[in-house]
């Protein structure tokens, strides 16, 4: 199983959609996870409504508080309308979080809140008590336990039941520009030692657990690609980043393009590491007819090659 967590943005929801109905990978062992931090909740409802045609399972935190929903009217507000859609929307998992906040009577009443469906609760650190711990891992319909290994403690971990545990970490490398990305980066080797452990590994794909809410025009263009390593076996992130890296220098379409074929260039050299998928497919069209998907575009792409990439290695196409 694999579970990419995302926030929610438009570029993140447009790439999960982009996956609906794919035919080449088994898409029920994919369940991408949102944390939404946007207040207005139309590309997210149509994100449920599409999955829920496809009977695509996603989960969706239903007690988020970061970016624009730490407001509690608007919290208020995006719940009424979302919960009322995913009461329609059987093929979707609910998804608690039980952080620094919960108490074990917020999680009795997200229990009671959806009977009958197939829950999910996201363990990101260690206030869970080891007494509450036992007890969650009771409950038959929470199906998964996304459990974040860098902040929970081993005997929490252990209490949890390990073919309903996936175990999440934020595995991206974040600089603060993207000029000073270089080179490859360490990712993971979590699939290496996963069988009997855990039901799945999950992460923050190529973009990290630190919420940035957009910016101005970039110096320099990055592309952020998974591949694996064929010596070590590890998942490794490649950054091919543009020549251009002065502010409002040169075009963006044309740092775009810069960056865009040297991933195209070490994609056709090394095909056994990054593989194949729709993502990769669209960038060397890009780059054949010298044309900009703008940078929600293109991080639209880097995500559904990163949530292929990860599929492709867990399933052993790679």
């Amino acid at each position: 199983m694999y579970v990419p967590y995302m926030y929610g943005r438009r570029s993140e929801l447009l790439a999960i959609r982009a996956l609906l109905g794919h035919a080449d990978r088994d898409m029920t062992q994919w369940l991408p996870v949102v944390e939404p931090v946007i207040a207005q909740v139309n590309d997210l409802a149509r994100c449920i409504s599409l999955c829920q045609e496809a009977g695509q399972s996603i989960g969706v935190i239903v007690n988020p508080y970061r970016h624009q929903l730490r407001d509690e009217d608007a919290l208020s507000a995006w719940q009424n309308q979302i919960w009322n859609k995913l009461n329609e929307a059987p093929a979707i998992v609910p998804t608690f979080l039980a952080d620094a906040r919960v108490t074990r009577s917020g999680l009795e009443a997200f229990l009671t809140r959806f009977p009958d469906r197939d829950l999910a609760v996201v363990v990101s650190d260690d206030h869970l008590s080891l007494g509450d711990a036992p007890w969650l891992s009771r409950q038959a319909h929470v199906r998964w336990f996304l459990v974040f290994t860098d902040h929970v403690g081993s005997q929490t971990i252990a209490a949890l039941p390990a073919p309903r545990t996936i175990w999440m970490k934020d595995c991206f490398i974040s600089q603060v520009r993207n000029a000073d990305y270089q080179g490859a980066d360490f990712f993971t080797d979590r699939h290496t030692f996963l069988r009997g452990r855990a039901a799945g590994i999950g992460d923050y794909l190529c973009l990290g657990r630190a919420f940035q809410d957009g910016g101005g025009p970039p110096g320099a263009v990055t592309i952020h690609a998974a591949y694996k390593d064929l010596a070590s076996q590890h998942v490794r992130i490649e950054h091919f980043v543009s020549d251009d890296q002065i502010q409002l220098q040169v075009d963006t379409a044309v740092k775009f393009l810069q960056a865009a074929r040297k991933l195209v260039n070490q994609v056709r050299r090394r095909p056994n590491e990054f593989g194949s998928n729709p993502a990769l497919s669209e960038f060397e069209r890009l780059v054949q007819e010298s044309l900009f998907p703008q940078l929600a575009g293109s991080k639209k792409l880097q995500i559904i090659h990163h949530m292929c990439l990860m599929m492709d290695v867990l399933q052993g196409r790679l």
